[in-house]
């Protein structure tokens, strides 16, 4: 069985609140985001964190994942 792959954690603050994301690599080196969130406080909510890693579980499970075409977003 091979190791599961480390949940990363994007952050980007701006004034007093910060927003994360949360998201796995890929073994073909694709970024699968869990989860996104707003926060106020220093820690994560305990439900934020939960539903990165059920969706984690999910992916793991053979979950689909949608892909994100950039070509809609450039300006």
């Amino acid at each position: 069985m091979s190791p599961e792959p480390p949940v990363y954690k994007l952050r980007v603050d701006c004034g007093k609140e910060s927003a994360r994301v949360l998201f796995v690599k890929t073994p073909a080196n694709d970024i699968v985001l869990l989860h996104g969130f707003v926060k106020k406080t220093r820690k994560t909510p305990e439900k934020d964190a939960r539903i990165a890693m059920q969706n984690f579980q999910r992916l793991k499970n053979n979950g689909t994942v949608a892909p994100l075409l950039l070509v809609k977003y450039l300006l």
